[in-house]
């Protein structure tokens, strides 16, 4: 093999191991797109990630549905704070964020999988049900 074949084969191999996504970076994109772009969009990128679920699946669009409808309702967005992180093994993650609106909080579920070696989202929910995450 030449050696500029080989540079070619070392850096396509080397790109694909660093571009990479972590979970991190699944949930820090979601956040990213619902600060700057919409909700609609946030919650379509993160099922992306996950190519057994299409974007006219009728959950998603149940999930961007209800969410709309709250929106009015909670008030202006005031940001985020990671509440937990739960593993099971090395594979599987759920992470909980309370995020600030004006009117009430509501926590953000994110379930994240990775079979091989790609995350992917698994499930993503919402709700306003703190008393629950206390244990009350």
């Amino acid at each position: 093999m030449s050696k500029s074949l080989l540079l070619s084969l070392f850096l396509l191999i080397s790109f694909h191991v660093f571009s990479q996504v972590t979970y991190q970076e699944i949930i820090d994109t979601f956040f990213e797109l619902y600060e700057t772009k919409n909700s609609d969009e946030a919650i379509e990128y993160i099922f992306e990630t996950n190519p057994w679920i299409k974007k006219t699946d009728p959950l998603t669009q149940k999930i961007k549905e209800s969410f709309n409808k709250a929106l009015p309702i909670i008030g202006d967005y005031h940001g985020k704070e990671l509440v937990s992180e739960k593993w099971l093994g090395e594979c599987f993650i759920e992470s909980t964020y309370i995020v600030k609106y004006s009117r009430q909080p509501i926590l953000f579920k994110f379930t994240l999988y990775k079979p091989d070696s790609v995350w992917q989202v698994h499930n993503f929910r919402f709700d306003d049900k703190l008393d629950e995450e206390l244990g009350n």
